[in-house]
Formats: structure tokens, C-alpha cells, sequence
């Protein structure tokens, strides 16, 4: 249809083209004998072949404009149902994990390595928040890539760091420039740092049972972010079990 209608509006032009310039030649031609009859309606006949030839071009470009439009429409709402698919079968990889832990302690672990398998971050840690005189304290209870270093001993009260500030909003963080050095994840190949830390509170109606911690080499978008939040409920889900 787009196709035709763009040749109707050529063929149109050129029809208006040629009738103008047949009109003056006709004029030039009668010059001595006065302006003919025939060249009035010739160019009548241009004139409207030519504001034929503009309604249809205008045409065919509002109809370009609306399938253009409707075609990124349909490009994205492709998109976004191939990454809510992707999303959900990442979720239902974690929440299996999680169902073939032996107790509530080994689901923390093996939530936490489903997750940083999905996203194929560098580390992670899981952060149990627990009561203590009193006090709201998250304990470091599960790693992914972490070194005996690191595991040993961590531990933030209520709104200390990042990590106690999410024990308490419940929020989720995103950090997209942290400093040098703020958390190193160490190989075969040497000692190097991650760019992306995403924060998000394992909760359940309301209740924060832990916090998800994940470094990463590239940027978590935000459908990985929903994953993360829906994969750390999952993890609320069986530790409040």
C-alpha cells in the first residue's frame, strides 16, 4: 500500500511537471497570437495534478509516520516481554535453588549464588538481620567470590553503612560510581574492582529478614534490579518459614 501510494505521488509530479512545462511551451509558441484557450487549461490540469500529487505524498508520509511508530511500539513491547520472560525464569532458578536447600541457613547461600549466577556478578554477600539487645544488627551469614578475609566477622547495626541503612528503610541501592577500592574481587589473575553495587532488602510483608549485596563489572539494568528484589523475597520467604 505505502509502496503504491509513493507511486501515484511520482508519477503524479511528473505529470504536473510535464503539463507546466507544456503549457509555456504552448504559451512561447502563441506569443504572437495571444494567450490561447488551451494553455489556461493546461495549466488548470497541472495545477491540480500537482496539488493531487501533494495530497497523496502527505498521505503516504502520515501513514509512514503512524507504522513507524507502531513498529517500535511492537519492537518494544517485544522487548519487554522477552526480558519479563528472561526475569521469571531467573526467578524460578532461584526459588528452585532455594527449595533444595536443606535449611533455612543453606538457603541463604544458595539464593545468594542463583542470584550472582543470573546476573554474572563478580561477588556477592547475603546479610542476615537479626535482633540484638535491642538492636537491629545485619550479619554476614552467605558470600559469592568472597576471600576468607572478608567473611570473617562482618556485621552492621541499624543504619550503619549502606548495608544498615537498607536493614532499616528497606530500600533498594544502586550504586553506579563507587569508590576505588570499596570492595575488591580477587583471582587467578589478579586483584581488581567492580563499578556497579546494587543494595536490596530480602523482605517479607514488610519484615526485613537480610540484605542482598552485589558487586558488578557492568551496569545492573533496572529489570535486573526487579529480579534481584523479587529473588531476595524469595529468600525472605524460607528464612521466615
Amino acid at each position: 500500500m505505502k509502496i503504491k501510494a509513493r507511486h501515484i505521488s511520482i508519477t503524479l509530479v511528473i505529470l504536473f511537471m510535464a503539463g507546466i512545462v507544456y503549457s509555456f511551451f504552448t504559451l512561447f509558441q502563441s506569443e504572437a497570437q495571444g494567450i490561447p484557450n488551451r494553455f489556461y487549461l493546461l495549466l488548470g490540469i497541472s495545477i491540480i495534478l500537482g496539488t493531487a500529487a501533494m495530497i497523496v505524498a502527505l498521505t503516504n508520509t502520515e501513514a509512514m509516520v503512524v507504522y513507524r511508530e507502531k513498529k517500535i511500539t511492537e519492537n518494544q513491547k517485544n522487548q519487554e516481554s522477552k526480558e519479563s520472560t528472561k526475569k521469571s525464569n531467573a526467578v524460578e532458578a532461584v526459588r528452585a535453588a532455594i527449595k533444595s536447600a536443606r535449611n533455612p541457613e543453606d538457603s541463604m547461600q544458595s539464593g545468594l549464588s542463583a542470584i550472582c549466577k543470573q546476573l554474572e556478578a563478580g561477588q556477592g554477600a547475603f546479610y542476615r538481620v537479626e535482633a540484638r539487645n535491642d538492636k537491629k544488627i545485619a550479619l554476614l551469614k552467605a558470600g559469592y567470590a568472597l576471600t576468607l578475609t572478608e567473611a570473617n566477622s562482618v556485621e552492621y547495626e541499624a543504619g550503619e553503612g549502606l548495608i544498615g541503612q537498607a536493614a532499616v528503610t528497606g530500600q533498594t541501592v544502586y550504586l553506579d560510581e563507587i569508590p576505588e577500592g570499596y570492595v575488591k574481587i580477587i583471582s587467578g589473575l589478579g586483584s581488581s574492582s567492580p563499578r556497579y553495587v546494587l543494595i536490596v532488602a530480602a523482605k517479607k510483608n514488610d519484615t526485613i529478614t537480610g540484605i542482598v549485596e552485589i558487586a558488578s563489572f557492568t551496569p545492573v539494568t533496572a529489570e535486573q534490579r526487579k529480579f534481584v528484589e523479587e529473588a531476595a523475597a524469595q529468600i525472605a520467604e524460607k528464612l521466615s518459614s
